[in-house]
């Protein structure tokens, strides 16, 4: 199971990595940008708990530009096609 990063049942507990579950963030899956924000959710809880200082801004993930959501579209349409004459799983990875 994936926690979280504030475990309340363990005082004094914070957790960071990609693998922990709860962040409001618009990160997903396992990745580096997760790592990061929950690396800064854990420092921001510390310093909530302790009183040391501001807290860090976490900024929400932006939206893709355009060119890169249309390589998207196209790599999609690609793969029905592909996949229309079974060839999807040769050619493209899930």
């Amino acid at each position: 199971a994936r926690p979280p990063v504030v475990i309340p049942e363990i005082p004094n507990l914070v957790v960071a990595g990609d693998h922990v579950r709860g962040l409001d963030h618009g990160s997903a899956g396992l990745c580096q940008e997760r790592a990061y924000v929950s690396g800064l959710a854990a420092a921001n809880q510390i310093l909530k708990v302790n009183g040391d200082g501001p807290l860090h801004p976490i900024l929400d993930v932006e939206a893709d530009e355009p060119q890169f959501a249309a390589l998207q579209d196209a790599a999609k349409t690609a793969e029905k096609i592909a996949d229309s004459f079974g060839l999807a799983g040769l050619l493209f990875r899930s």
